[in-house]
């Protein structure tokens, strides 16, 4: 009576094994990283969502007018802004919107990695997105004089509170000149750095968010790094004169 001999496997078999695992981790781990893009880039969208629909109860809470950003060199020493002579308020947005969402982690985008900036105001948490400059002016806007509300990018995506830095300059099809949220070399100045799947996320004025897409390239290129591009589907103004007295439209 003969006993079954028990079979193991060879080295080559083995080996075999370990390759098409690792040609099944090699294929499927950037598909999983895609997908935790995906979920994070949609959370931050809702983030966005929630500070755009907070800002709006602020604007009719106050008068429809939109609040004033304060510079970033406001202190106790210089309660003033050093270009309008106006005594400015010393807190953020994040801050001010704050009895609308009482959450302050919906500021965060939860792709960023990088540090954040405070400046001096009394922020104690995260603050991972930036604001249209014409409409958080030197004086209040009023909701009244924006005739797009739809096409007009409120907050987006950014490393910097002023993330478009009054935006970049071009002049339309239609002969226009138009202002739109600005890309530039995330190693110098922080403006639209790419976040989610090369573009960012943004809440426009009349409430609803969307992925602005890819950047358009400045051509020919800006030597200063400043204007590499532009969000064309970030429109931030109709005016090519930014300091005008209606600045937006």
């Amino acid at each position: 009576m003969y006993r079954n001999a028990r079979k193991g496997f060879t080295l080559i078999e083995l080996l075999v094994v370990i390759a098409i695992i690792a040609i099944l981790a090699a294929i499927l781990f950037p598909v999983f990283a895609q997908a935790r893009e995906r979920a994070r880039a949609i959370s931050c969208m809702s983030n966005l969502k929630q500070i755009g629909l907070a800002t709006m109860m602020y604007v009719q809470d106050y008068d429809e007018t939109f609040m004033w950003q304060p510079y970033p060199g406001w202190s106790p020493t210089q309660p003033k802004d050093p270009v309008t002579g106006i005594t400015m308020p010393t807190l953020g947005f994040w801050d001010t919107l704050q009895p609308y969402v009482k959450n302050q982690g919906i500021f965060s985008c939860p792709s960023n990695t990088d540090y954040y900036y405070n400046g001096n105001y009394p922020m104690n948490y995260k603050v991972n997105y930036g604001d249209n400059e014409l409409i958080f002016t030197y004086k209040p806007v009023a909701e009244a004089v924006l005739q797009e509300p739809a096409s007009l990018a409120m907050y987006a995506d950014a490393d910097i509170l002023w993330g478009t830095f009054i935006g970049y300059e071009v002049k339309d099809s239609d002969g226009q000149y138009r202002r739109y949220w600005l890309y530039s070399d995330p190693k110098i100045w922080l403006y639209g750095v790419k976040r989610h799947f090369n573009g960012l996320n943004a809440v426009f004025c009349d409430g609803h968010a969307k992925f602005s897409g890819p950047p358009s390239i400045v051509m020919p290129p800006d030597p200063s790094g400043l204007y590499d591009g532009y969000y064309h589907g970030l429109r931030i103004s109709d005016k090519g004169d930014w300091s005008s007295a209606d600045p937006v439209n």
